[in-house]
């Protein structure tokens, strides 16, 4: 047995490691995590946003910094745009490269994180605080999802800007590249205002004579931010959303707070049932679902308050510190909230801000906690020791769900009843093949919740399997129903375009004509919706109008088959689109 004498050197070996001791320790363990992400596919929306981005194929960095895949509706984020862009240009579609980028970014975080956490709680307090940052698995969505190294940049920008910011002197110079640092945070997601709060509140805190400075510093990020985005940008706020939270009254958002918040509570302490994409609502009032969560947010409000008040008691001198990361915290949390509304319900990756606070607090209530007796000392650090394991073991275990999108899928659709992860497991499906899983789940998805998108790929599915009926009745539906995430336009053109082809292809060409007809007036520009109106006009022998399609079609993109398709028009010769190869 060991003697209480051993019991404390061991203890004070510990606790007493150096702070590069600790930085290597959380480096060595961030890669140990998140090696089986290394080899992992493009998955969900890394497809739309990398892998398949037009805006990708000529890099552009001026057109990056305008309207674009990443900068629309209610986001201007030019910083991931051009990060993805730059990646693209040198990787390709190398996954590996990445998702290593994006694992040493969250490493560099977490380092970050200890030498913040650290300048108010011992060492030992700090580094547990960031490893936990780093291997906890509510972490994995922004770490092993591609497309959610945003997370990260955001993230490297702001807490570089704070650290910055604590030093003694404020120079002009420091203050010119915290206002960079902040500037780019918010460039690149509009999460990055929190670390210009924060900025704030520690200034009036802590050095309210610098906190004028401060201000000015802020005033001018949000000017220079504004510019960019409305005046290069042109990037002003459009809260269309598919979401279906997005689609209930304030009140009835305000119903799912509870929910909302019990979703992250019980997600931080016991993170068995993780799932990208949650678009859950919470419908009735009742015990389960809001008096139930309400009781343990409350519960967890007042152990919050309640270990402030142990700071307060016992490390008084810590308590406007406390106060500091309480705002981070819920500030953090409020933007979660929906009442502006989001594009999912509640998601992972939203918590890589907000779980900041939270470490800060729980540190702060461990430092003002005393411990004088040896055994305990030990007994919590194997107590902290076993949760990290537990914590990373299942990270890992959450990083083989990301292996490529049909394990995800397939894995996540049966954690919640969602109609977009139905409508995306039923896309992946069919682009192997499997038509009738796929259309077994399309039709989940619209049971769910109905709109052009899913009704469009079951169409598509229906045709690929060749109940061509059902597929013209749900292509139809599909152009009844709304579409999302198309600005201004009343459908996607992907509907227009599928369901043009498969009139074409079943010599529909009257209808497909006068579906072409509308599609056009709402993408005027549209080459393919031309193309494919000149070759329904010409079959059917309207020879003028097929020449005046053609040559809008060869005027908004000029390339082989366009110039062909004009040529064989002009001089009356037979006509076969086939968008894999040449016309003929």
């Amino acid at each position: 047995m060991a003697t209480p004498k051993r019991i404390q050197s061991t203890v004070n070996y510990i606790t007493s490691l150096s702070p590069l001791t600790l930085i290597h320790i959380i480096v060595i363990t961030g890669f140990i995590v998140y090696a089986n992400a290394l080899f992992n596919n493009f998955v969900w929306d890394d497809k739309a946003f990398i892998i398949y981005n037009p805006d990708f194929q000529n890099l552009n960095f001026f057109h990056l910094l305008s309207k674009n895949q990443f900068n629309h509706g209610s986001y201007y984020r030019p910083i991931p745009a051009i990060y993805f862009g730059s990646l693209h240009m040198l990787f390709g579609m190398q996954g590996f490269f990445y998702h290593f980028l994006q694992i040493i970014l969250h490493i560099v975080n977490a380092c970050l994180l200890f030498y913040l956490l650290k300048r108010f709680t011992p060492n030992i307090i700090a580094f547990f605080g960031a490893m936990i940052f780093l291997v906890h698995p509510i972490q994995v969505e922004s770490v092993s999802y591609i497309s959610a190294s945003q997370s990260e940049l955001l993230f490297i920008f702001g807490i570089s800007a704070i650290l910055f910011s604590l030093k003694a002197s404020l120079t002009l110079k420091r203050l010119l590249f915290i206002s960079l640092l902040l500037l780019f945070s918010l460039l690149t997601k509009e999460t990055g205002i929190i670390f210009i709060i924060m900025l704030l509140v520690y200034y009036f805190l802590f050095e309210r004579a610098k906190f004028s400075r401060m201000v000015l510093v802020v005033i001018g990020v949000l000017t220079t931010y504004s510019i960019f985005r409305f005046a290069i940008g042109n990037v002003f706020f459009d809260n269309e959303q598919i979401a279906p939270i997005a689609h209930l009254s304030l009140f009835e958002r305000i119903v799912n707070i509870p929910e909302i918040i019990f979703y992250y509570i019980k997600t931080i302490f016991y993170p068995s049932q993780l799932a990208i994409d949650q678009q859950w609502v919470v419908s009735r009032v009742d015990f389960a679902n809001f008096y139930f969560p309400l009781i343990i947010d409350s519960l967890f409000l007042f152990l919050l308050i309640s270990g402030g008040y142990l700071v307060y008691k016992f490390e008084k001198k810590l308590f406007r510190t406390y106060i500091f990361f309480g705002i981070w915290f819920f500030i953090s949390m409020g933007m979660l909230m929906q009442i502006f509304p989001l594009d999912m319900t509640v998601a992972e990756r939203w918590m890589y801000v907000p779980i900041v606070g939270l470490l800060g607090m729980f540190g702060l209530i461990f430092k003002s906690i005393h411990f004088r007796n040896e055994y305990l000392k030990l007994l919590i650090l194997i107590i902290a020791v076993t949760i990290l394991s537990l914590l990373s073991l299942r990270t890992i275990i959450r990083n083989t769900d990301w292996k490529n999108s049909i394990t995800l899928y397939a894995h996540d659709v049966q954690v919640e009843d969602n109609f977009d992860i139905e409508a995306l497991y039923g896309q992946e499906l069919g682009l192997i093949g499997q038509y009738e899983n796929s259309i077994f789940h399309f039709k989940k998805s619209i049971v769910l919740f109905p709109y052009e998108t899913n009704y469009a790929n079951l169409a598509l599915s229906y045709e690929k399997s060749g109940n061509l009926a059902a597929a013209k009745a749900a292509y139809n539906k599909a152009l009844t129903l709304k579409g999302y995430y198309i600005g201004t336009h009343i459908h996607s053109d992907t509907t227009y375009t599928n369901f043009a082809k498969f009139l074409i292809g079943q010599n529909n060409l009257t209808e497909a004509s006068t579906m072409l007809q509308k599609a056009i007036i709402d993408y005027p520009t549209n080459s393919t919706l031309w193309l494919l109106l000149s070759y329904a006009e010409y079959n059917l022998h309207n020879q003028n109008k097929a020449l005046e399609a053609a040559s809008q079609a060869y005027k908004y993109e000029s390339n082989d088959m366009t110039y062909e398709v004009l040529n064989r028009i002009q001089n009356n010769l037979p006509l076969k689109i086939n968008f894999t190869k040449n016309p003929q």
